[in-house]
């Protein structure tokens, strides 16, 4: 009854020292993933308006939770959907854009001929890449989401033993879990190529110099980054939220409004 969430499904596979375990950890690449997307979006607002780094920080955060946790599933499902295609819209946008400023080839080189994988590794005295790339590449905290938004309502037809509706419900969580996969990973790629082509080495901010250029450039990354930064909030609200309701059931022994 109620929420299915990652501390559920290792509560009853280890027991519940290793559910509490996974949950401190869940909680820990939730706060992660949702602090980076604050920095980003309030340094862009920052750059862009001239607003307060600090009230970039609070305020569009504060509206996109009120929004996650205050609207029916459903409102929070279609404005994620309008932001996941404003993102793709903004890649694919900004391919034709780099197509058109003739620096397409200049981009196949460029992505392994200019990069340092060294970054990727801990430095001192610098920032360490890798795990920026490991948490906005990781989406298993919200496979236990995934899966209840896609059986919900679904009818049990138990046919010689067998439940249909599961195996269908299955069926239709790998292929979503498989296409929602290789889409962001296709983008980074093709992020990782064109930006690399467009920025120079020297540039300190690339996505703020990107956003300085001409509205072939401009504009198409705008709306890349509203999209990744908007989905990634509301999906990591929509998880700690199905996470803390599966805590409180758990913890009640029922679940109610």
């Amino acid at each position: 009854e109620g929420a299915i969430s990652v501390a559920t499904v290792i509560r009853y596979a280890f027991g519940k020292k290793a559910a509490l375990v996974g949950g401190t950890l869940f909680i820990a690449q939730m706060v992660a993933v949702v602090t980076a997307q604050v920095v980003k979006g309030a340094e862009l607002f920052s750059d862009r308006f001239g607003i307060p780094y600090l009230v970039g920080c609070l305020v569009p955060t504060t509206l996109a939770g009120l929004f996650a946790f205050g609207s029916k599933p459903e409102v929070v499902d279609r404005t994620n959907t309008a932001l996941t295609l404003m993102m793709v819209g903004g890649f694919v946008a900004l391919i034709i854009g780099t197509i058109a400023t003739g620096n397409i080839r200049k981009s196949l080189g460029a992505l392994f001929s200019r990069a340092d994988y060294g970054q990727l590794l801990p430095r001192s005295g610098g920032a360490w890449a890798l795990p920026v790339f490991i948490n906005m590449l990781c989406f298993g905290q919200s496979m236990p989401l995934v899966v209840e938004r896609m059986t919900h309502g679904s009818k049990v037809n138990i046919v010689n033993g067998e439940d249909e509706a599961r195996a269908s419900s299955l069926f239709r969580a790998r292929s979503a879990t498989l296409l929602g996969a290789a889409v962001p990973l296709a983008l980074t790629i093709t992020w990782a190529a064109i930006s690399t082509a467009l920025v120079s080495p020297s540039i300190s901010n690339p996505l703020a110099f990107l956003l300085s250029r001409g509205p072939a450039i401009s504009i198409p990354v705008g709306l890349l980054a509203t999209g990744a930064i908007g989905t990634t909030l509301l999906g990591s609200f929509l998880a700690m939220g199905h996470f803390a309701s599966d805590i409180v059931c758990m913890k009640l022994g029922y679940c109610s409004l």
